[in-house]
Formats: structure tokens, sequence, C-alpha cells
């Protein structure tokens, strides 16, 4: 039995939510490891830091740490989508065009949801 188109676009909005969180997660952790490690360091700036970290643990040592931040954020922002998707086919007439307003108030609901 084939899914529903509804199931369908659930899952997709999820995978698509999973792939987000993951991507800016995997993407942004680098910054993260630099400016924690100058909170706690004394460099100069954010150059010297990176270069002083490269230098003595290198380029893995900026995704040190990376894989709770990751499974949080993958399941955060797929459960955002996914709500977000649930609110607008429950809300709109259209769902895969949304008014501003509808757009507004399923965004305000998604995010008051957690």
């Amino acid at each position: 039995m084939a899914p529903s188109s509804s199931h369908q676009s659930a899952r997709n909005e999820l995978t698509a939510g999973a792939c987000a969180g993951a991507a800016s997660t995997f993407l942004t952790h680098p910054l993260d490891t630099l400016r924690v490690r100058m909170q706690v360091g004394s460099f100069p700036g954010a150059v010297a830091a990176f270069r002083s970290i490269l230098a003595a643990e290198g380029l893995s040592a900026f995704w040190r740490g990376l894989s709770v931040p990751l499974a949080a954020s993958t399941v955060r922002s797929a459960l955002s989508f996914g709500c977000l998707s649930a609110v607008l086919r429950a809300l709109c007439d259209e769902p895969a065009t949304p008014t501003l307003g509808e757009c507004a108030v399923a965004g305000s609901v998604t995010c008051a949801l957690g």
C-alpha cells in the first residue's frame, strides 16, 4: 500500500527539517568551538585562536564534541518543520500557497509549541 500524499508530505517536511538542522549545526560548530576556546583562553583574536587550535590539535578539533548538538538540532529542526507543516495544513485551504497571515499564525503556533 502506497503512503498517502499527506503522509508523504509530512515525511518530506521531517526529512527537510532534519537535514537543515544537521547542516546548520555541522557548519556552525567550528565557530562555536572557536568562540568557547576564545572565552576560556588568552588569545589576542579569532585568527590567532584559529591558528593555535589548528597547529596544536588539527582541523578535526573544530568538530570535537559535535555529536550531542548534532543529534539535538536534527531532532529539534525536524519537529519544528513538521509542526509548521501540520499547522499550515490545518489552517490553509491551499497549504502550498499560504497567505502572509497564515504563515505568521503557523510560525507563532510552532514557536509556542517549542
